[in-house]
């Protein structure tokens, strides 16, 4: 996606490929600088997010004119001399898109070829990334690796943690195990979304007991209303004691 930020020129259909929430701020931002977007994603954009704070921001997106195509793959890509047709499939049916620019937004993957890792007694999993303890230690106990590096599909502040817990336990013999319960992660949308803790959905797949699901629309906060931003909600999801437990605003 870096490659985006190079192009001085309006792009006048822009298709994006890939699941990631880059992908998502990027077609909300280039759709408001006046080009055609379309999304395409293989599943449900904003995966592992919460389903109902995700619906808000993509249905901002759509009421901007982004076209969002949810459970489609695509197929091939055609170039032509006035453009680029994208075919892509939903189900069993076939549609080509013309467009002007692709974006592929998904995953970083580690640049380890050529690097010559083994040398350093650096060593590979099964699916070709780098073989790393939980506190994220190369199986070279000198060599630690945390971000786009590890293939994980990691946010900034979930790397900072990990990164700060790290320097602690180098410099004050802290243990790498000792880590924040619940990192908050952030979709720089309009609205934003910012989560911290566990979702309505993964509580229900945790089974726990006695938890409530509280909302609030922005439309009922005052600051909201002043400034005119009152799209969107707060959504907590409250632990049976009133007191602990994770949420989300959107």
């Amino acid at each position: 996606t870096a490659t985006i930020f190079d192009n001085p020129r309006k792009l006048t259909h822009l298709v994006i490929f890939g699941p990631s929430p880059a992908a998502v701020e990027l077609a909300q931002a280039l759709r408001r600088l006046g080009g055609d977007v379309t999304l395409i994603d293989p599943g449900l954009p904003l995966p592992g997010y919460d389903p109902e704070l995700a619906e808000v921001a993509l249905r901002r997106l759509t009421d901007e004119g982004v076209d969002v195509r949810m459970d489609t793959t695509p197929v091939a890509v055609q170039l032509r001399s006035p453009g680029i047709g994208v075919i892509i499939r939903r189900g069993t049916a076939e549609e080509t898109l013309d467009a002007s620019h692709i974006l592929v937004a998904g995953p970083r993957l580690a640049a380890l070829e050529g690097l010559e890792i083994e040398k350093a007694g650096i060593r590979r999993n099964p699916g070709g990334g780098l073989l790393l303890n939980p506190g994220g230690r190369t199986t070279n106990r000198h060599v630690y690796v945390f971000g786009d590096a590890t293939g994980a599909a990691e946010q900034s502040h979930g790397i900072q943690d990990r990164a700060e817990r790290l320097v602690r336990s180098l410099l004050f013999r802290q243990p790498m195990r000792r880590r924040v319960p619940h990192v908050p992660r952030a979709v720089f949308t309009d609205p934003e979304i910012a989560e911290v803790g566990i979702s309505e959905p993964e509580a229900r797949r945790r089974r726990i007991k006695g938890f409530r699901v509280l909302r609030l629309s922005l439309a009922e906060n005052d600051r909201a209303r002043v400034e005119n931003e009152t799209y969107g909600l707060v959504k907590l999801v409250v632990a049976g004691n009133g007191r602990d437990g994770p949420g989300g605003i959107v």
